[in-house]
């Protein structure tokens, strides 16, 4: 019974976005006052705990902010010159 109680409690709570909000509202709350990279919830009143990150965690962040602003470039790159190649095709059509 108490399996199953703590299931059901788990669901709720793992599931619900209202918690998940209730969770980002303390970190939040707690990173500005007393700052921290990493925070977690610990337990449902208030408990929240943060920790700077490791230099493995720092690195890899860096690394994905690195390819998502490489990313971005091949993008706009790539729009540009769809631009370019349409305002051609109309140049060359309307002639």
């Amino acid at each position: 019974m108490r399996m199953i109680l703590a299931v059901i409690v788990v669901l709720v709570v793992g599931v619900n976005p209202h918690w998940q909000k209730y969770k980002a509202e303390k970190i939040a709350a707690y990173q500005a006052q007393h700052g921290g990279d990493v925070c977690e919830v610990n337990n449902v009143l208030i408990g929240v705990e943060c920790r700077p990150f490791t230099r493995a965690e720092r690195e890899t962040k860096e690394q994905a902010e690195a390819l998502q602003r490489w990313n971005d470039r091949v993008a706009d790159a790539e729009a540009r010159k769809r631009v370019a190649q349409q305002m051609e095709d109309l140049l060359h059509y309307g002639q």
